[in-house]
């Protein structure tokens, strides 16, 4: 049976002095940076835009510091990529890839194009999923009512040792181990995510 993870079974305090750059200000990213900063996370916002675009001037707005994507990567310890899946790879390899330093957490909001290798992460960094089950509107409904929405994590390469407590933090940081958080693969994440769409 698979292991559930609630908020006993974590320690958020892994993230203490790391600052999580949340890239692209979506419908997911804005609700898991607002989240994650409430949970007490130091919290950053890449955004492909340029600096008069609406969503830099949207995270500006909701108080965070907004820069580019290459900007927030050279400033963060972890990245919550939540760019839509055709938009990651080209985003990647021009932004992120090349201002990566070793040890950095990569987590994305997806499995599939590191599952099937549009996304080839260094070995030097974690790369690791967290998805939470419900759309952006309703996480962060049930986050400011102290409750949360069920999620998975996965661990595709562990290049810190402790990639797994990282992710996991990252999931109860934005509310999800209130309710549940399940470990699973990026293959089972991604197949199962195209079956249900």
């Amino acid at each position: 049976m698979e292991k559930i993870y609630r908020d006993a079974d974590v320690d958020q305090t892994i993230l203490n002095g790391k600052t999580i750059a949340v890239i692209g200000y979506g419908i997911q990213g804005k609700v898991q940076a607002a989240n994650a900063r409430d949970s007490g996370c130091r919290v950053i916002i890449g955004t492909r835009s340029a600096e008069e675009s609406p969503s830099r001037k949207q995270a500006a707005a909701d108080g965070f510091d907004a820069m580019s994507i290459a900007d927030a990567t050279k400033k963060a310890d972890i990245l919550l990529i939540e760019l839509a899946d055709p938009a990651q790879p080209p985003i990647y390899k021009a932004e992120i890839g090349p201002n990566l330093r070793p040890g950095q957490t990569l987590c994305f909001c997806h499995g599939f194009n590191v599952l099937y290798g549009a996304i080839k992460p260094p070995k030097n960094v974690n790369t690791v999923l967290y998805v939470p089950n419900a759309p952006g509107a309703f996480v962060r409904e049930k986050y400011l009512k102290g409750e949360g929405v069920y999620g998975c994590v996965s661990v595709d390469h562990d290049a810190t040792g402790d990639a797994l407590q990282i992710v996991l933090a990252i999931s109860k940081a934005v509310g999800s181990t209130r309710a549940g958080v399940v470990e699973m693969t990026f293959q089972h994440e991604t197949e199962g995510d195209n079956f249900e769409e």
